[in-house]
């Protein structure tokens, strides 16, 4: 058993490999009631096409998502969702752009909670009417988000930042993609990134990782096939599809969408990668940040109302910061962000770097009190090659330096696409 540690945060993980290629990740939290346990697999929204032991599968969008949602019914009738709902705990599943996790946090019965999740997870039942089903209920929720404002403002940045990678597209695909999905499809995918060797466990709370490890061994198989895995994506261009698009919908307000276009993930190291993600929230803070004078200055004339939301989301082949809000005017706010993108690296100083370095410093040892955000950022963290415990001492590795050159590199005109979403 391989153990992580970090004195700066005081934190540990436990990392098993087991021989059926299954990864276990434990965080002991001691005296923490509350318990996390998290099980999922490689495969997410953005794996449609792969070769698996030199066969090409290509499948219908959306079909990680119209897993994630069949999992869940046994054979037996019942759903596991509400099983585990019955023994008091809070489970629930999701579906990434590169994974799929079914999890729970509890209280109260917890070696029984945990059961139930691996027997579940490890125990598909698709036939044809459960599938035709599912179709109808996923094309309803595929019609909600339709007409859901900010969720279109979000896909329509993407599909304008992204010519050919599947990043573009709907994590639950369309309704035309999901009539072409059948048990046999399911089948195919859930035996090929189901299998354990494709899979991780990562649990939080107040546990002992080596009676753990036991009780998972007891859960999955010994052995497995251990299947070669290798997701197929069509080389993606360094340009933007489009540079702005406009939706009119059923709105009171208008949105607007900043989106920038990060090409050069895949070559960073791990640790790069994480330094690179802080220097990014850090620039993001000082452009339009509550504090920030832009933003004070938009505020004053009424152009925004409320803060202006900011992410930068990664995996290990794609990247993109996104800027987004409401305003009556967004075309001023736009035009507002873009003119001090062209001041800002002259402008910004070390008083405020260190400022805003320290605050998310603290909000992210804040974090660790939470014991489903632990097991959640870890999980993630582990499927795109990071270690989470690394982030605490690269907060204070980051340099006002790394700041400005997320600016030079990044957000800059030539990566930028946006999306307006405005009242019909």
């Amino acid at each position: 058993m391989e153990k992580i540690e970090n004195k700066t945060l005081k934190e540990e993980i436990y990392i098993e490999h087991l021989e059926n290629g299954l990864d276990i990740l434990i965080i002991p939290k001691k005296g923490f009631v509350q318990k996390s346990v998290m099980f999922g697999t490689k495969f997410g929204s953005i794996n449609s096409k792969f070769k698996v032991d030199g066969e090409v599968i290509e499948v219908p969008d959306g079909v990680a998502h119209f897993l994630e949602h069949k999992v869940f019914e046994q054979e037996s009738g019942e759903d596991a969702l509400m099983t585990l709902v019955g023994l008091g705990a809070n489970p629930n599943a999701y579906t990434t752009s590169d994974h799929t996790v079914y999890f729970f946090d509890t209280i109260d019965n917890f070696d029984e909670c945990m059961k139930e999740l691996f027997d579940f997870v490890q125990s598909p039942y698709f036939t044809d009417e459960n599938v035709e089903k599912e179709q109808g209920i996923i094309g309803q929720e595929i019609q909600m988000y339709d007409d859901h404002d900010a969720f279109q403002l979000y896909i329509t940045l993407l599909q304008n930042l992204y010519v050919k990678h599947p990043i573009r597209i709907d994590t639950a695909g369309t309704i035309e993609s999901i009539s072409h999905i059948t048990k046999e499809t399911l089948y195919t995918c859930y035996n090929t990134f189901y299998d354990i060797s494709n899979m991780v466990v990562c649990i939080c709370g107040d546990v002992d990782p080596q009676e753990i490890i036991e009780k998972v061994k007891g859960y999955v198989p010994k052995t497995s096939e251990k299947k070669k895995i290798d997701n197929i994506f069509e080389e993606e261009p360094k340009e933007i599809n489009q540079k702005e698009s406009t939706k009119y919908m059923t709105t009171n307000t208008p949105l607007f969408a900043i989106g920038f276009k990060d090409n050069n993930v895949a070559s960073r190291s791990p640790k790069r990668k994480i330094q690179f993600d802080i220097a990014t929230q850090i620039a993001l803070d000082l452009l339009v940040g509550k504090s920030s004078d832009l933003y004070n200055k938009m505020y004053n004339e009424n152009l925004i109302t409320e803060a202006i939301e900011t992410s930068y989301n990664y995996e290990a082949n794609y990247g993109f910061v996104m800027m987004e809000g409401y305003s009556s005017k967004p075309e001023e706010v736009v035009k507002n962000i873009t003119e001090k993108l062209e001041t800002i690296i002259n402008e910004i100083n070390e008083k405020n770097f260190e400022r805003i370095r320290k605050n998310l410093k603290g909000g992210f040892l804040f974090d660790f009190n939470n014991v489903p955000k632990i097991s959640r950022m870890i999980f993630a963290d582990y499927i795109k090659g990071i270690n989470t415990l690394d982030y605490i001492d690269e907060y204070d590795n980051v340099t006002l330096d790394d700041v400005k050159n997320v600016f030079r590199e990044l957000m800059n005109e030539n990566n930028m696409a946006l999306s307006y979403i405005k009242g019909k």
